[in-house]
Order: C-alpha cells, then sequence, then structure tokens
C-alpha cells in the first residue's frame, strides 16, 4: 500500500569551504509525483564546487554530498560527459566505473530502464524504475553527478511508435517525467520531451524519438517521420540558430544504415534522415556530432551524406551499460571507424572550445577494466570486433570535425 502522505524535503546547500554562504530551498513530494521532489537551487555561480543535505520533514540531515557546476554558458570551456544506456536491473555494475572517470554530467541516451516485458502496468512500471533507482552505485553516482535523459522503447514497449494514442503511454510518460524528465531543463514546447541546453560553449539538442513517429512498418516516404513536424521544425531552427563552437544532438536510435535494430532505427526514416542531415550541411553549425544508443554495441561511424556543400558528421555509439551485448553488423564499410560487440560499456567525451580548433577525444571504456580517456590506444579491428577500451580523437574545421588519429 502507497498511502497518499505528502510531505516536505529541505535541501541546503552551499560553496564548499564556505558554509557561512548556506542556503536552503524547500519542496513537496506526494504519491502523485511517485514521491519524487523538484528543488530548484537559486545564485549558483558558475565552476564553483558546492556541498549540500537534504532532510525530509520529522527525519535527520542525510550525508553530505557535492557537485560542480558548468562553466558559463556561451563561454568556451573544457567539458567531459559520459554517454550510457540500456541499463537492466538493481546494483548496476557500471555506474561506479563512470564515477571513476569524473564527468561534469551523464547523458542518458535511453532504455534506462526496462520497464516493459514484465506486465503492462503502472505498478509494474514503478517496480522496474525503482530497482534501479535505488541501486547503490546509482545514488552513489547521481548523488554527486547530474543527469540529462531521454526516453526510447523500453521506457515504454518494445519498438514502440503508437504515440499518444496508446494506453500505456500515459502512465509511462508519467513514470519518465517523474524519475528522468524531472532532471532535464523545460521542454522546447509544452507538454513535449525534446529540449536544448548548453554546457559551457557546446549546445545540445535532445530528441524525443517515440512520441511522434510514424509507424516502424510504414514505407519509408517523405511523409514518414520519426520526429513529427514539430519537434523537427525546432531542430532545424536550432541548427540554423546555435551559435556555440561545437554541437551534440542525442538521439535514443542509431542513425547509420549499420543498424542491426532493423525498421525501428533511422535506417527506416531514411528519407527524413537524410533531410537533417542535409540540414546540417546548409546550416553549418560549428563542429556538430551524433550521440545514440539503443544498439547494445560501440561503435564510431561517419554518417556519409552526398550534398553541394559537404560536411562531415560523427555518430557515437556506446552501450549497453547494463544489458546483453548483441552482434554488431557485418561490415567492412571504411564509415566505421570503430565497432565492437563484446563488452559492456559507456562513452567519454572530452570537448575543449578553448582550443582553436577545438579539439574532441572520444573514449570508449569497459564496465569493469580500468579506463584512461584520452590515453588509451586507437582501436584495432580484429575479426570485426576491436580492442577495447580505446580512444580517437578529432579536431574542428569548418566542414564538421576532422579525424586525426588514423
Amino acid at each position: 500500500m502507497r498511502g497518499d502522505r505528502v510531505g516536505r524535503v529541505t535541501v541546503r546547500y552551499w560553496p564548499q569551504e564556505k558554509r557561512d554562504r548556506e542556503a536552503e530551498v524547500d519542496s513537496e513530494f506526494s504519491a502523485e509525483r511517485e514521491y519524487t521532489a523538484v528543488a530548484e537551487l537559486e545564485a549558483l555561480t558558475s565552476s564553483t564546487e558546492y556541498a549540500y543535505r537534504i532532510q525530509t520533514d520529522g527525519c535527520e540531515p542525510g550525508p553530505e554530498y557535492s557537485f560542480t557546476t558548468l562553466p558559463p554558458e556561451g563561454r568556451p570551456g573544457r567539458i567531459r560527459f559520459v554517454a550510457a544506456g540500456d541499463i537492466n536491473g538493481g546494483n548496476v555494475p557500471g555506474f561506479d566505473d563512470i564515477a571513476e572517470v569524473d564527468p561534469d554530467f551523464v547523458l542518458m541516451v535511453g532504455d534506462n530502464v526496462y520497464a516493459d516485458g514484465f506486465g503492462m502496468n503502472l505498478d509494474v512500471y514503478r517496480e522496474r524504475y525503482l530497482k534501479v533507482w535505488q541501486g547503490s552505485q546509482f545514488r552513489a553516482l547521481f548523488a554527486n553527478v547530474a543527469a540529462f535523459a531521454t526516453w526510447d522503447d523500453h521506457e515504454l514497449v518494445d519498438n514502440y511508435w503508437d504515440g499518444k494514442n496508446d494506453a500505456v503511454y500515459d502512465f509511462a510518460s508519467k513514470l519518465y517525467d517523474d524519475y528522468q524528465g524531472s532532471r532535464n531543463p523545460d521542454p522546447l514546447a509544452p507538454g513535449q520531451r525534446y529540449y536544448a541546453f548548453h554546457a559551457a560553449d557546446i549546445g545540445f539538442f535532445v530528441l524525443d524519438t517515440r512520441t511522434h513517429r510514424s509507424p516502424n512498418t510504414e514505407p519509408d516516404s517523405a511523409d514518414k517521420s520519426m520526429l513529427g513536424d514539430a519537434q523537427k521544425a525546432a531542430l532545424l531552427a536550432w541548427l540554423a540558430n546555435d551559435q556555440s563552437r561545437a554541437h551534440v544532438v542525442l538521439s535514443s536510435v542509431l542513425m547509420s544504415p549499420f543498424t542491426t535494430t532493423g525498421n525501428d532505427s533511422w535506417a527506416a526514416f531514411a528519407t527524413e534522415r537524410d533531410e537533417i542531415l542535409e540540414a546540417i550541411a546548409v546550416a553549418r553549425p560549428e563542429n556538430l556530432f551524433v550521440v545514440s544508443g539503443d544498439q547494445h554495441w560501440s561503435a564510431v561511424i561517419r554518417l556519409d551524406h552526398e550534398s553541394a556543400v559537404p560536411y562531415t558528421v560523427y555518430e557515437f555509439q556506446a552501450t549497453p551499460l547494463a544489458f546483453a551485448e548483441r552482434g554488431a553488423p557485418d561490415t567492412t564499410s571504411d564509415a566505421v571507424l570503430a565497432l565492437d560487440n563484446n563488452h559492456r560499456v559507456f562513452g567519454v567525451f572530452d570537448v575543449d572550445t578553448l582550443a582553436n580548433p577545438p579539439q574532441l577525444h572520444y573514449s570508449v571504456c569497459v564496465v569493469g577494466t580500468a579506463c584512461d580517456p584520452q590515453q588509451e590506444p586507437y582501436p584495432s579491428m580484429r575479426d570485426g570486433t576491436i580492442t577495447v577500451p580505446y580512444s580517437v580523437h578529432f579536431e574542428g574545421t569548418a566542414d564538421g570535425f576532422r579525424l586525426l588519429n588514423e
């Protein structure tokens, strides 16, 4: 019995080593919001470490945690972020490994909980969320490190495309909002789940690839869409207008045609994908790359697209963090720089826009294996897999990032 208790939680926070500047903010929790609460901390200073404690009414204050704010928005900086997804189970190995590389934040790229497959009702989905969210490694990491999330099909239903017409969407989207979406910036349109944000002068656009998609099995055409008209218009406007020195598009599903999920990926939405790649080539946002998930194998892939104004886009896919590995596609294409299907992994991105030109180091780290981002060797292809961990290095140009360490 969950009951209907309503309570208040107080967050006390202060700059590390400056307890005399302590501030506090209250928030409310209740069963209606899964006993989750959002407290907005005010007047934070950029690039500053803060300590904080949380106290629920009637209880002793909790332990002290800390977090560090990002560099000033729009200003050059050095950012390290991790991309991870495909997460199933309780005390998930991998979150401790992410903590070891000390990221500024984590992009949760989708399938961050396998809620489906155990019964299509609210209580079962809630139980699956709690199993992950109550894990000690999960709690230890995200007590100190920020997260930005998107969802994919397993927060809903396997290969989901029914949008808001499906009965499961109501309770699954509410759980997503309470547990995951509550961490995110405001959406770009009321009631939606796509959003944009900045870390220093890196612009991020986070797609919702589930709510608005046409049926996966529908023949590809100019009318078939993964994003829907409003979201696609918002993305194209962002491509044309965001002035950051580097740009990231987060898609929960793979853009590359080298997919193992058939028509659930962008391969079945090729017309719209090519429209987006052409818009990137025309708008020429500085140094854009794509981060994706869902595949249960890791890869670095060049998204080849014929255009009168060529622009190189690379896609980085590093999953699963904590689920079964899946066989990677069999390909000898030179568009695939690295490919691995034998390990549980996460991706580490080091983006330096203080450098001129901007630099990108990308490292794939293996769960349970020591990883030194930027210092790992360049990937060596061996029978369809690679040596891991590995790193690749890119440099910004007027035509997108250029691979350096071939």
